[in-house]
């Protein structure tokens, strides 16, 4: 009775914390997870885990149910209501949270450990009728630096020993119990910045296809856990651009436009911003930037600086942003994310290419007349000029050229 009332204050407290009503695999968990022993640390087939306490479950307790649904009545009026027409109208594990495991799949999670606490995971599956085969579905928890722990596998100070990986004994045995705890305390994990839980589907014995139940080949199950803190998974930056041209408008002369990006994991990033169009982009440098959490550029694309000497007369031009950012994490990897702009046209005339304008006409006559008076007076003094060096080469000639005499004697 104290058990069964236990449980029913833990049901309570998924359906007020998480918001659904918890299987029963869960449920173990849950009341595993809470028990303190009674006679030494380890679980034994006497005391099982020990005596439920409540004050071991609290807001800080992370729990995964794979048949949590937020519908449980729709999904029994789906298959007809009655036990009849729910053993002919198999499951497939539908409308609820997953993951149901097929032989030989796998299912993992990365959690960071609580400093100063033991870890403890829990995990709990269904079992088949008297008569079938059990199903066997391990729990592995595995760090960074190359040791594993292994469920059910403890010292009589009920932890769990971390294992190297040249050691595989302890993953070959398994106790088929379908509730089982991997314990390992806070002092071997105090170099350890992060670790994954596996959940690996040994053998299941049912038969039918893709189907969860009595003879289902998959199986799901309850994870309870003290002493973690789930890692947050990598999200790419987010973009947001402001100004970009408007679709199949025609730019002569340059482009101002804003760019914004926030990473909600507060990583450093970098951020390039190029034109493309369909045969070749141009990657714009006063753009480019990184940043840390979030930062905004404010980009001014002047066509006769950036982009001459290109054949930059198109009408297929789009900006793209990109942004990439620097999470190195060993539970993650980096994420990148993009922009693309409507396409619009570049069309620029260089002032050189272009013609020359027409001079401008004079119509004032005074003007004229006095321009006319002055071209003829420089053409009077150039002829002048010129009748001047005549008469003096012609003297100079009769001076010094005509009393010169014969080269040759002559006789008389």
């Amino acid at each position: 009775p104290m058990a069964a009332s236990f449980t029913a204050l833990l049901q309570q407290h998924v359906v007020e914390r998480e918001g659904f009503v918890p299987s029963a695999p869960l449920l173990r968990s849950m009341l595993a997870l809470s028990a303190d022993p009674v006679t030494g640390g380890d679980p034994d087939p006497v005391q099982g885990y020990g005596r439920p306490n409540l004050s071991n479950i609290g807001n800080g307790v992370w729990l995964h149910d794979s048949y949590a649904t937020d519908d449980w009545m729709g999904l029994i009026s789906s298959r007809g209501g009655t036990l009849e027409s729910m053993k002919a109208n198999t499951w497939n594990g539908s409308g609820s949270a997953g993951p149901f495991l097929a032989e030989n799949e796998t299912w993992s999670k990365t959690f960071h450990p609580v400093s100063g606490e033991d870890v403890v995971v829990v995990m709990s599956y269904n079992t088949r009728p008297m008569g079938m085969d059990i199903d066997d579905l391990r729990l592995i928890m595995k760090t960074p630096d190359g040791r594993y722990a292994v469920d059910d596998n403890m010292t009589s100070s009920g932890n769990s020993p971390l294992y190297y990986n040249q050691f595989t004994e302890a993953l070959n045995s398994s106790t088929n119990e379908t509730t089982v705890m991997i314990r390992v305390p806070a002092e071997q994990l105090e170099s350890v910045e992060w670790f994954s839980l596996e959940v690996v589907a040994v053998s299941i014995s049912g038969n039918d296809s893709n189907s969860v139940g009595l003879n289902g080949n998959r199986v799901g199950f309850g994870l309870a856990a003290s002493g973690v803190r789930e890692t947050v998974d990598n999200t790419a930056p987010e973009i947001s651009v402001t100004g970009v041209p408007e679709s199949n408008s025609n730019n002569t002369e340059e482009i101002e436009f804003s760019v914004n990006v926030v990473d909600e994991n507060n990583d450093s990033f970098a951020i390039v911003v190029r034109l493309s169009n369909e045969e070749f982009s141009k990657d714009i440098g006063d753009c480019a930037g990184v940043f840390v959490g979030n930062g905004s550029v404010d980009c001014e694309i002047r066509f006769n600086r950036d982009l001459i000497p290109l054949p930059i007369n198109r009408h297929d031009w789009r900006i793209v942003v990109i942004s990439s950012d620097g999470n190195s994490s060993g539970w993650t990897s980096p994420a990148n994310s993009s922009y693309e702009s409507e396409l619009f046209t570049i069309w620029w005339e260089a002032p050189l290419l272009s013609e020359p304008p027409d001079p401008p006409t004079i119509e004032e006559e005074g003007v004229s007349s006095s321009n006319r008076a002055i071209l003829w007076g420089v053409f009077g003094i150039i002829m002048g000029a010129l009748v001047a060096a005549g008469v003096l080469f012609r003297r100079f000639e009769k001076k010094y050229l005509d009393d010169v005499p014969p080269p040759f004697l002559q006789e008389e």
